[in-house]
């Protein structure tokens, strides 16, 4: 009896522990459960217009493969963001993209100077810094050669070149008359005008009309003046968002000095 008594205790002691333990163990985990910090939603991925109006190579090669330097340069600019910005390429002619710039809230220009949207003092826009070197050329016919120097040697010539674009120091003789303007709508049909001799000369980027001349195997047939109309540096523009334009301007030490990049830029013939 006595034993079977002491027996009684202990087992309810054992189970009375086993509920205490199991108790405090709930407890213990209730309370590091209301420390941890609430889990975070992932941020929202925006999507932000790339607006383009360089629609010739090596800038736009394919657009349903979605091959050219601004597809890679969106694409990039898209994966290093972490997931934040999706950079999604529209191309479209330069009046229309100056529409779209003065009408949608956000917009981001890749391969463009200040001074041809008028902001040479960058008030109107955001800018990265410049991330490539290029300059614009004058070519002619080679049986008809045109040496630049200055835009008085221009005057009293057709002069071909992208629609919509500025033509620094240029456009006041185009208005006076000095100089007749040609416009086109891209690159490769400018470059076209010169081939048959509609136009006496072109003005367009150096890099485009070599890589167009050599993708063509047509070296030789186009003059270049040894003057270039204009050096200058292609920059980012960002139109209404200040965050956007600190993630670019975060980009430009990779976009200059990356091998990645360059590797890229070497496929294009830049």
């Amino acid at each position: 009896m006595i034993i079977k008594l002491i027996y009684d205790r202990t087992g309810f002691l054992s189970v009375l522990c086993a509920y205490a333990l199991v108790l405090i163990s709930s407890l213990f985990a209730s309370d590091i459960r209301a420390e941890e910090p609430p889990t975070q939603q992932p941020a929202i991925q925006q999507t932000i217009p790339f607006l383009t109006y360089h629609i010739g190579e090596p800038f736009i090669v394919n657009t349903d493969a979605r091959l050219g330097l601004t597809y890679e340069l969106a694409d990039v600019l898209s994966k290093r963001s972490d997931g934040r910005y999706k950079f999604e390429v529209t191309q479209l002619p330069r009046l229309e993209l100056n529409n779209r710039l003065r009408q949608d809230p956000k917009v981001v220009i890749p391969w463009v100077n200040p001074t041809w949207f008028g902001d040479t003092n960058q008030t109107k826009y955001f800018w990265t810094k410049g991330y490539m070197e290029d300059s614009n050329s004058i070519i002619s016919s080679p049986t008809d050669p045109i040496e630049y120097t200055g835009p008085s040697s221009l005057k009293g010539l057709t002069v071909a070149g992208q629609e919509g674009a500025k033509w620094v120091g240029l456009d006041p003789l185009v208005e006076d008359g000095s100089i007749t303007r040609v416009d086109t709508t891209n690159y490769w049909e400018t470059m076209r005008m010169v081939f048959f001799e509609k136009v006496d000369a072109a003005l367009l980027p150096t890099p485009i009309a070599k890589y167009l001349l050599a993708k063509r195997k047509l070296a030789g047939r186009i003059h270049f003046s040894s003057e270039p109309h204009s050096q200058f540096l292609r920059h980012l523009l960002t139109k209404g968002d200040e965050k956007i334009h600190a993630y670019l301007k975060s980009q430009i030490p990779y976009l200059q000095n990356s091998r990645e990049w360059k590797s890229i830029m070497a496929r294009y013939g830049q």
